[in-house]
């Protein structure tokens, strides 16, 4: 069985996600000193709020989630013995394939 993992940073929702069997992995981001879990945090998540702090100047930071991290999504699907297809940001936009390497 072939498992479909993107992350967050696709804005797709949870609710679309479990529509169409996709897996998605939690891509963390910080804005104005405080560390969101887009997946996690999804219900509590202020769009307003958001681009009201982009628009002020107030601009968002990410960093690639660890190895371990990427471990604990896949593992379950690799035990099963399903092919994993990951579709993410280019590598030219972000450190996400390095930091699974």
């Amino acid at each position: 069985m072939l498992t479909l993992f993107t992350d967050t940073d696709t804005d797709i929702t949870p609710v679309e996600a479990a529509e169409y069997g996709y897996k998605l992995i939690s891509m963390p981001y910080s804005i104005d000193a405080e560390t969101v879990h887009p997946y996690e945090d999804f219900e509590k998540f202020d769009s307003r709020t958001f681009y009201d702090k982009l628009r002020s100047g107030i601009l968002p930071t990410t960093s690639a989630i660890s190895k371990e991290r990427y471990r604990e999504y896949f593992e379950p699907d690799f035990k099963e013995g399903n092919d994993i297809l990951y579709v993410h940001f280019s590598r030219a936009m972000t450190n996400t394939f390095d930091a699974m390497d």
